[in-house]
């Protein structure tokens, strides 16, 4: 394990303090406000001394990125892109799917959190690069698992497949925005429409893959 203050190879036993930290830390974010948590604060809430924190990270910026990195482990251990040949079976999957991923968003307990330090990022260069190497993480992760569903199934991605991800991904996380402004939206009510537009990014040119073509020739 590493942070961006170079350290690494962290033993078993501080990894696990670390990780109790974090937790500290996001309750501390959640009580406090991002900006009102300090490091005193997040080392009262873990119950230890203001400078016996720092053997574990930095700085909060340290704890930001310790707890980006945490929420991006959790995607990519959690997401999973599915393609049925049946498009009635698809549709279902890729409605369920949307569902499970707004759910997951908006049931997380950090949704107010992951805003605010979207926001710092406007203001904090250091924050902004930790958020643009998960983004960039959780994006490449998608792509290799889109990539290997579409050749599975005999043709070639489209393109421009990375901007369509970052479309989908646009709508889901505004979607959960929109909910902070509006209590009352039901995002269940659009996942219909959200399909549509998920199945029509979904569509590639027809090329078709060196499996496609093999399997055609043969």
């Amino acid at each position: 394990m590493s942070t961006s203050s170079g350290r690494s190879r962290v033993c078993p036993k501080a990894a696990q303090r670390r990780e109790e930290i974090l937790d500290a830390a996001i309750r501390c974010f959640r009580e406090k406000g991002f900006h009102a948590a300090s490091m005193s604060s997040i080392a009262k809430a873990f119950g230890m001394s203001a400078g016996h924190i720092y053997n574990y990270f930095d700085s909060k910026e340290d704890v930001i990125e310790a707890i980006v990195n945490r929420w991006l482990d959790n995607y990519i251990h959690t997401i999973r892109i599915r393609w049925n040949p049946d498009p009635d079976i698809h549709r279902e999957e890729v409605q369920e799917s949307i569902g499970q991923q707004i759910e997951d968003r908006l049931t997380c307990g950090d949704r107010a959190l992951m805003f605010e330090i979207a926001a710092e990022s406007f203001r904090n260069k250091k924050i902004a690069e930790c958020i643009r190497r998960a983004d960039r993480a959780g994006r490449k992760h998608l792509m290799e698992q889109a990539v290997a569903c579409y050749r599975e199934h005999g043709v070639e991605p489209p393109a421009d497949l990375e901007k369509r991800l970052v479309v989908v991904g646009a709508f889901l996380d505004g979607l959960v925005f929109y909910t902070g402004m509006d209590p009352e939206f039901e995002p269940k009510t659009v996942l219909p429409i959200l399909t549509d537009i998920l199945l029509y990014l979904e569509k590639n040119d027809g090329k078709p893959s060196a499996k496609g073509k093999a399997e055609k020739e043969a």
